[in-house]
């Protein structure tokens, strides 16, 4: 298998949201570092994103699928690579199919964490050439090198493929230790850009993977945990405030308050800069203190997203968060008490759910009043402590990928309550749940400072 010397790299972000009719749209900055990455090393790449809807109206089925062969066709890319949730796998296969209908001679690339935890499967894809694991910039390099070779992938570290219908693991890849070596992602690598609501270029990765290691979740073992500098990720801040003229900017990181002293030292830089923005970011309960807060709304802190999880501290420890149900009390009273904009995320139908566990999630919801409730069903995705219960225990209850989306109660067998009754209980919290804008547009009016800064933001799109 061999591509071109001067390759270009198309990566795809393969529908699924969208097919539902429940499309947020995002911007998949997991594949734009990687285009950025191959970019900044002299090889062409962009990154279309299929779930992003490119119509004012909600599209058919067939007519999504359509405009993901015009754009392939169209693009007409040397090599192909995709990246998988695991609700995304079905909708990937039918990328890559689409691709080899196209021309047979492309390579196709399959990433993300579904293929990293379930390599063995995805390479046994017929449509599928490499499968790549883990951290995806170095490695995804490497085998655009390797294929402008014409090289076998038998010295490419972090790579699964097939060989004489054998499936291959090569071994994996050391992670990169220094994230500020990587450059921003370039978000004029986008293709259909102007979709894209203007505040999503707002959003940057300031750390990734995370410490902990909660049941229900994969992040630490697909990235281990590592942060950017303050300098770095303040870099950034200041390049999209000047080029896209923005002030509301979103840390999206896992829990990006974990390192206090690398909190203080981005207030401090953002402070020293004057860069007079608004920003919000991901944190856990226990990392929350009245002098961190005050420091950070100093700098133009105002939004928080809190992953409280549980009421109910049965299943708190349950699922190894290693928090209390009074160190969420504490958080979100203080955030409250300290003008920050608090969201919360919950979750019920963990495996050692009950009655009484459900309703000690929602009377302190009751009890909190956090400006936003967000709650999901849990969900035992591959590469998760919960995934591998749920397996041992036999009470996985589908092998469609498909139905592993965090809105499924009937996913897994839960010992101790029905899954109707998940269902109805979910529903039931769904209607605790506000319109996000409106209340969001009621914060913004009691702080003065952050309403002008957004309109301000508001009356630049509106003149472009």
């Amino acid at each position: 298998m061999r591509i071109p010397r001067d390759p270009y790299v198309l990566l795809i972000n393969p529908p699924f949201q969208r097919l539902l009719y429940a499309e947020r749209p995002y911007i998949p900055y997991g594949l734009l570092y990687i285009a950025s990455f191959l970019q900044e090393n002299d090889i062409k790449s962009k990154v279309y994103n299929a779930d992003l809807r490119t119509k004012t109206v909600n599209q058919k089925k067939d007519e999504i699928w359509k405009e993901v062969e015009h754009v392939i066709r169209r693009e007409s890319p040397d090599v192909v690579g995709i990246g998988v949730l695991t609700p995304q796998f079905a909708s990937a296969l039918k990328v890559a199919s689409i691709v080899k209908d196209f021309d047979r001679n492309i390579p196709v690339l399959f990433g993300g964490v579904h293929s990293t935890f379930k390599a063995d499967e995805v390479a046994l894809e017929k449509n599928v050439d490499v499968v790549v694991r883990g951290e995806g910039e170095e490695t995804v390099f490497d085998v655009v090198k390797t294929l402008i070779r014409g090289e076998s992938f038998k010295n490419v570290r972090g790579v699964t493929f097939r060989r004489n219908s054998r499936v291959v693991h090569n071994p994996d890849r050391p992670l990169i230790k220094n994230l500020d070596v990587l450059p921003f992602p370039d978000r004029e690598l986008l293709i259909n850009k102007r979709f894209y609501p203007h505040s999503e270029f707002g959003v940057i990765t300031p750390s990734r993977g995370c410490p902990y290691r909660c049941t229900f979740c994969s992040s630490n073992a697909f990235w281990g945990y590592r942060t950017r500098s303050a300098k770095n990720i303040v870099d950034e801040i200041e390049y999209i405030k000047d080029n896209y003229h923005l002030l509301d900017f979103w840390l999206e990181g896992d829990s990006f308050l974990i390192n206090r002293k690398h909190v203080l030292e981005l207030c401090r830089e953002l402070k020293k800069r004057r860069l007079h923005i608004m920003w919000g970011a991901m944190a856990r309960v226990d990392q929350i203190d009245k002098e961190l807060v005050k420091e950070m709304k100093s700098s133009g802190f105002c939004n928080i997203s809190l992953g409280c999880e549980s009421g109910s501290q049965k299943i708190l420890g349950a699922v190894n968060k290693g928090v209390t149900v009074e160190q969420i009390r504490k958080a979100v009273k203080l955030l409250k008490e300290g003008g920050v904009f608090v969201n919360t995320y919950w979750m019920i139908g963990y495996q050692e759910e009950t009655m009484e566990t459900i309703q000690k999630t929602k009377s302190l919801i009751k009890e909190l009043k956090p400006h936003l409730v967000r709650t999901f069903i849990m969900t035992p995705f591959p590469g998760s402590v919960e995934y591998e219960k749920a397996k041992a225990y036999g009470r996985l209850l589908s092998k469609a990928w498909s139905d592993y989306h965090v809105s499924n109660p009937y996913l897994v067998r839960r010992p101790y309550v029905d899954n109707k009754v998940i269902e109805k209980e979910y529903n039931e919290f769904l209607r605790m749940e506000e319109n996000e804008a409106l209340v969001w547009f009621i914060y913004l009016l009691s702080h003065p400072k952050f309403f002008l800064m957004k309109t301000f933001e508001a009356l630049y799109q509106f003149r472009r």
